[in-house]
């Protein structure tokens, strides 16, 4: 009895920890995505004004989130997919700092769509169980 008591245990422990993973990293890749919608919006309203401060202080602030979180989406998520996050996030400013309003959208969707992919993948599916 005291076997299937502590296995209950263990089994509750890892579901519980299962739901919290799931719960926090969606939480994190929804508000980067908002985040990254947002900042394409301003780029569509203003074009001319893509490396004002406003805008790049909205980037910095989805960098440092991205950046803070990092370890933890390493950990949890394809790190392919991660990676290529870091490196759509790194062209965004480049294009943000050059003024460029076309070649700053194209990045921002892009890294909100890998944004997006990253948190498909956060919930058991058939597809990324096998």
């Amino acid at each position: 009895m005291k076997k299937l008591i502590v296995i209950s245990c263990v089994f509750a422990l890892l579901l519980g920890l299962s739901v919290t993973e799931m719960i926090l990293t969606d939480n994190l890749y929804r508000s980067m995505s908002d985040k990254l919608a947002a900042l394409d919006a301003q780029f569509v309203l203003l074009p001319e004004e893509t490396d004002s401060e406003k805008n790049l202080a909205s980037y910095r602030e989805i960098e440092e989130l991205w950046l803070k979180n990092r370890p933890f989406t390493l950990s949890m998520s394809n790190h392919a997919l991660a990676r290529t996050v870091d490196e759509r996030l790194v062209t965004l400013r480049v294009w943000m700092e050059q003024n460029n309003a076309e070649e700053s959208r194209v990045a921002a969707n892009t890294a909100r769509r890998l944004v997006d992919d990253l948190r498909d993948e956060t919930f058991p599916a058939a597809v990324n169980i096998f």
